[in-house]
């Protein structure tokens, strides 16, 4: 970015060691989507770059250099160090972050993705109690809509009626009625009650999810096989 703009705002989503004390950070950003970034000597202490911690919410300036442009500013805006207290918290921000970091576009505008991305910080932060897979299901769900990848889920993807208590489903394009199923290997049964409660988190405000019930993680096999691969995140909610 040129030195002329304005700080742009931006949550760590990942960071690395680089070096003998820099670090390259991966930030998320509404109008340029992922970025990566060097921050010379943050792992120093003294440096103005130590405490940009997973989750952090800054205002941001770096000079591009290729894929990894070099921070030139950071000013925190919010620290969520509460994230850091709990470890069931950490552990569902960590997927959180990996989740609509895996989804964004590098050097693309990913407003829906930022924007939730930080709904989701902020209620974490600011968390007493605990959760349930809801909240994670509901992030699935939200994240593979903005994405453009989330299947039918609340009625047959095939001729658009109301679900019956045959119903299977389609890891790409959702559920179905046997009498509409896709020629697919691979079609899973599924309660047509559990595709319901998994619209409804997908369509409601994020913040109603976080005392939901507990639903299975039908929506996490769909983004495993979006992606083509797992999130290593995601085994830490399995212990948590």
């Amino acid at each position: 970015m040129s030195p002329e703009e304005p700080p742009e705002p931006a949550i760590v989503i990942a960071r690395y060691d680089h070096g003998e004390s820099d670090r390259i950070l991966r930030l998320l950003t509404p109008s340029r989507g992922k970025v990566g970034v060097i921050a010379p000597r943050a792992r120093s202490p003294k440096s103005p770059y130590s405490g940009l911690d997973l989750g952090v919410g800054l205002r941001a300036r770096w000079r591009e250099r290729g894929e990894l442009g070099r921070l030139t500013e950071a000013e925190v805006v919010d620290p969520r160090a509460r994230l850091r207290e709990s470890y069931e918290r950490l552990a569902v921000a960590s997927y959180c972050l990996e989740l609509v970091g895996a989804f964004s576009r590098e050097g693309q505008p990913e407003p829906k993705l930022y924007g939730l991305a930080e709904m989701a910080l902020v209620l974490l932060d600011g968390l007493d109690g605990g959760f349930e897979s809801a909240f994670v299901a509901a992030l699935e769900g939200k994240v593979l809509s903005f994405a453009g990848l989330c299947p039918r889920l609340g009625s047959c993807a095939r001729c658009g009626g109301a679900l019956e208590e045959a119903t299977l489903f389609s890891l790409q394009s959702g559920a179905s009625h046997r009498r509409c199923a896709p020629d697919e290997e691979g079609l899973l049964v599924v309660d047509p009650e559990t595709l319901r409660r998994l619209e409804d988190l997908r369509r409601a405000p994020l913040r109603e999810a976080i005392a939901g019930e507990a639903v299975e993680d039908l929506l996490y096999r769909v983004v495993v096989f979006q992606l083509g691969r797992p999130l290593r995140s995601r085994a830490l909610l399995d212990v948590r």
